[in-house]
């Protein structure tokens, strides 16, 4: 399995479910297929396996053949134990220890599946709550070693088990889901993975999702010094990847810039703006894709902005960004993947529920209820007022239906005047913070 062909073949979404990537940007399922199987069928010699040492605990294909006929069924008897001993507790863990042994097994030829029946036996209708912390700890303590393993194959299955750990399981109330609640424990060995340059890219990519669905889905955690913790991480880890149309950089790229925008903070635990600069650094960047930048766009709207945030200088670039999307759309207004960053640039603005706009206060206009914040509303509105008509035919764009003629003139006419009138003289973010030099509203971008 190459890294462009693991990075591109799962998202995690809100709860537990790692499924397939679909869009624009899918990869062909063919290749991909192909890959996987390339891959899986290398021999030893080829993998380097032999260079490998496998961990005392690890059962090879016969020991766990035996390990399920002999000790499986007892060992799971433990499972409903409210308060496991001992003897318990090591039951347990060779259960653990059987699923993931398998990831490494030649004969194994559905990695996946074997994750996702780990991940049942964890099921609250078949585990006590004292139970479950075990088995996600042992987890835990069990995969640096398997994500040594030289294929790549074997590491990623490792970690889509780790990303899709829960404390509790999705619900719902009424057609609302409320989604799974992640395992915060896991963000120390998902932050590993990310800053190791060694590591496969679909590994990091993978980390950087599930960084991204603890920030997002967790409850009550991760903590605020946990939260500043992934953001350097996830910074400094932007800062060593240079934008690239690469296929695996800028995927690399994007997941990162979508897990910034839900660290729920605009600095780190020395309150450095590291957050809230780092994105206004890619929405200004013009050698990022403009997906990124839209993306970056949508972040920065979802921080807990303070009061001595430069919400106008925010807005202004966010609306040059538009301008520069308007420049390039009208020279090639039938090139795939222009719907998402005109929909972002929108959602910069008004989210995509009223939970994110009246409960967590994201998009820019729903920022203005953030204590003293209120007093740039003319800009921000004003701002709307001009987004919104260059917006709004993408976001009525149906999925089979071809994409919006660009922009008219008048309409980006009238964004460039705005931006012209509402450039601020201040030109930091916050307080005491890096300058972002003016630049010219109307510029075709690299994309």
């Amino acid at each position: 399995m190459s890294e462009r062909d693991l990075s591109s073949a799962v998202e995690v979404p809100k709860g537990n479910v790692v499924f397939a990537r679909t869009g624009c940007r899918i990869l062909p399922l063919l290749a991909l297929l192909g890959s996987l199987l390339a891959t899986a069928a290398l021999p030893n010699s080829v993998a380097a396996q032999d260079a490998w040492k496998s961990p005392e605990w690890l059962m090879d294909s016969a020991q766990a053949k035996q390990f399920y006929r002999v000790d499986y069924f007892k060992n799971k008897a433990e499972f409903r134990a409210a308060a496991p001993g001992n003897a318990g507790i090591a039951k347990m863990k060779k259960v653990v220890h059987y699923y993931l042994s398998q990831l490494t097994h030649e004969d194994n030829t559905d990695l996946p599946k074997t994750v996702d029946r780990l991940l049942n036996e964890m099921a609250p209708t078949l585990t006590t709550p004292a139970v479950r912390q075990i088995l996600m700890d042992e987890i835990l303590a069990r995969a640096p070693e398997i994500l040594t393993h030289p294929k790549d194959i074997v590491r990623f299955n490792m970690l889509s088990a780790v990303v899709q750990l829960n404390l509790k399981p999705a619900q719902y109330q009424g057609s609302t889901e409320i989604p799974a609640v992640p395992y915060n424990p896991a963000h120390k060995l998902l932050i590993q993975v990310l800053i190791d340059p060694k590591q496969s890219l679909d590994c990091r990519i993978l980390a950087a999702k599930g960084l991204a669905r603890i920030c997002r889905d967790g409850d009550g955690a991760p903590s605020s010094n946990e939260k500043s913790d992934i953001a350097q991480a996830l910074v400094d880890t932007l800062a060593a990847t240079p934008p690239s149309s690469e296929d695996g950089i800028w995927w690399f790229r994007n997941k990162m810039i979508e897990a910034l925008g839900f660290v729920d903070r605009i600095d780190n635990s020395a309150t450095q703006p590291i957050v809230v600069e780092a994105l206004l650094d890619i929405i200004v960047n013009r050698k990022e894709l403009f997906l990124n930048r839209t993306l970056a766009a949508q972040g920065i709207s979802q921080l807990p902005l303070s009061s001595s945030t430069n919400l106008p200088l925010i807005t202004v670039e966010i609306c040059k960004l538009l301008g520069e999307m308007c420049a390039s759309y009208a020279k090639a207004p039938t090139s795939v993947g222009w719907q998402e960053p005109f929909v972002r640039i929108y959602l910069s603005f008004k989210p995509a529920t009223v939970h994110q706009a009246k409960v967590r206060k994201w998009g820019l206009l729903f920022q203005l209820e953030r204590t003293g914040l209120a007093t740039h509303a003319a800009v921000v509105k004003g701002a709307f007022d001009v987004v919104f008509p260059i917006c709004k035919p993408f976001l009525e764009k149906l999925p089979q239906a071809p994409l919006p003629p660009p922009p008219s003139a008048s309409l980006v006419k009238a964004l460039n005047e705005w931006v012209q009138k509402n450039e601020p003289t201040n030109r930091s973010v916050v307080p005491n913070g890096k300058l972002y030099p003016a630049k010219p509203s109307q510029v075709v971008g690299a994309n």
